[in-house]
């Protein structure tokens, strides 16, 4: 073989190596097992892909969702320290009210204490009033006495002492009887009373106090008169018959059965009797 047919024959054998190699590069792009890999890959790309958005909104929706957590515990915080300020400074009020009230009560203490002792003080004067008060009962008509039993019966025995806790109300009591009293002393008062007549025989006989200066009675049958002066121990009566047709116009009057007219009346002076 020379030299030309031997380039031939390696001409031919390279033409069919490539010729061959050519088909088998057709037979593996023909081939379905690079199909199916290539499509495995891009399914699991697009799952990646998928995971990777569902990841990116759930980030999206968390910072979303924090940040409006964040804005209301903003917002709470802002109150919270807003009511932190009005506590604090309702706290300051509190304290001066407290301290106001401490002084308050430590001035009304010390007024206590000098209005208790200014009350004792007047426990002499208070045991002469009472005193003075259980002689009234006696001295008192019984249609005046009746009204003012409630009162005398507040007055304690003549032994108890007065105390601090005690001698306000014992005042109280004492006060209170005197202004019942006292305008006893000015007017007239109509009532009856069972005296006894000059027979002796107790009769009901009507009465007309001038105050509680002078009495005039009129004895049930209007024969006789009295006339009445207080005493420590009652009133005490002196019958005249002469008095008895004055003492009848005088109730008359009283009464208003007859026109208001000018009574002379005779009066009681140092035991002496004045017309």
């Amino acid at each position: 073989m020379n030299q030309a047919e031997t380039h031939r024959a390696n001409g031919c054998g390279r033409r069919t190596r490539l010729r061959l190699s050519a088909v088998a590069c057709l037979a593996l792009l023909l081939s379905p097992w690079p199909c199916r890999a290539a499509s495995s890959e891009v399914e699991r790309l697009e799952a990646l892909t998928r995971e990777w958005l569902a990841l990116r909104r759930e980030v999206g929706a968390t910072a979303s969702e924090w940040k409006l957590q964040k804005q209301a515990l903003d917002d709470e915080l802002r109150l919270l320290e807003r009511q932190k300020q009005l506590l604090t400074a309702e706290l300051g009020t509190q304290a001066g009210e407290t301290r106001s009230s401490e002084e308050a009560l430590t001035a009304a203490a010390r007024d206590k204490a000098g209005y208790e002792a200014a009350l004792l003080a007047l426990h002499p004067e208070l045991l002469r009033a009472e005193a003075d008060l259980r002689t009234w009962p006696a001295r008192l008509p019984p249609f005046l006495l009746e009204p003012l039993r409630a009162g005398f019966a507040k007055l304690p025995a003549p032994d108890v002492v007065a105390d601090a806790g005690t001698v306000a109300g014992r005042l109280q009591v004492v006060l209170g009887l005197y202004s019942e009293i006292e305008p006893l002393h000015r007017g007239l008062h109509a009532g009856r009373m069972i005296l006894t007549d000059p027979a002796g025989r107790q009769v009901e006989a009507e009465v007309l106090l001038l105050g509680l200066a002078a009495g005039y009675a009129l004895a049930p049958d209007g024969a006789t008169a009295a006339v009445g002066e207080p005493a420590a121990a009652g009133w005490v009566w002196a019958w005249d018959p002469d008095l008895a047709p004055t003492v009848r116009r005088l109730l008359a009057c009283y009464r208003k059965d007859t026109p208001a007219s000018f009574v002379t009346l005779p009066l009681e002076v140092g035991g002496e009797r004045k017309r």
